[in-house]
């Protein structure tokens, strides 16, 4: 009964990862033909200055700061109680942290790898004061802190990754890789697409490309299956 159930599981997750494969190929085709096709405005070339200078100083750091172990484990803390779970044990030190959550699900378990947290809060946070004050350097900020904040969760993001963390072993490491890729490669396709103000051209482009990878599976399930 155990081996089948074994199976089972091993099956499901298989067909997952197969899902979650199928759609990262449609997010990252129709991302390529987003970023041929818009006339980039004045400020997404600010949030594209901010990350390509985020990612020059964050790729030089090859070990975790204080400051991203405050942020993996926040980030773990916010999403915990999102879902209504216990916590307990929250610690962050120089070289590492550790928090303990009541049943985890892997929404909590990934949630620093596909929650970009310093980014929403600077988002958040520096649109409150461009708002208050409404300086033209105030915007010039808003949003190349956007693009150097999303900056330092990729390099990290990767960093961690390679750095073979515990979290990604509870639910496999491909396993969490895959959904770790379409979570950030889709939040990548909403930002791009709004900060080049042309959100409503990336949905039409990503509701043709899953038209057309649904094409390919359903001739391949006919012709070749069947």
């Amino acid at each position: 009964m155990k081996q089948i159930l074994n199976l089972v599981k091993l099956l499901v997750k298989s067909l997952l990862i197969f899902a979650m494969l199928w759609i990262l190929w449609g997010l990252g085709e129709s991302l390529l033909r987003l970023s041929s096709n818009l006339d980039y405005s004045h400020t997404f070339f600010l949030v594209g200055v901010g990350f390509c200078i985020g990612l020059l100083i964050f790729s030089l750091m090859s070990t975790f700061s204080r400051t991203y172990i405050f942020g993996h484990e926040l980030t773990h803390w916010l999403m915990a109680k999102l879902f209504r779970r216990r916590t307990s044990g929250l610690k962050i030190g120089k070289n590492g942290g550790s928090l303990h959550v009541e049943k985890p699900n892997i929404f909590i378990v990934l949630a620093p790898y596909i929650f970009p947290l310093y980014t929403i809060l600077w988002f958040v946070l520096a649109g409150l004061f461009q708002v208050s004050v409404k300086t033209d350097w105030g915007a010039l900020m808003l949003y190349a802190g956007v693009g150097f904040t999303y900056a330092y969760h990729v390099t990290m993001t990767i960093l961690a990754i390679s750095k073979n963390q515990s979290d990604l072993k509870m639910y496999g490491h491909f396993f969490s890789i895959c959904i770790i890729l379409n979570i950030n490669v889709f939040t990548l396709f909403l930002g791009i697409s709004y900060f080049s103000e042309d959100l409503g051209t990336g949905c039409s482009l990503l509701k043709d490309s899953f038209h057309y990878q649904w094409r390919i599976l359903d001739n391949f399930v006919m012709n070749v299956i069947l």
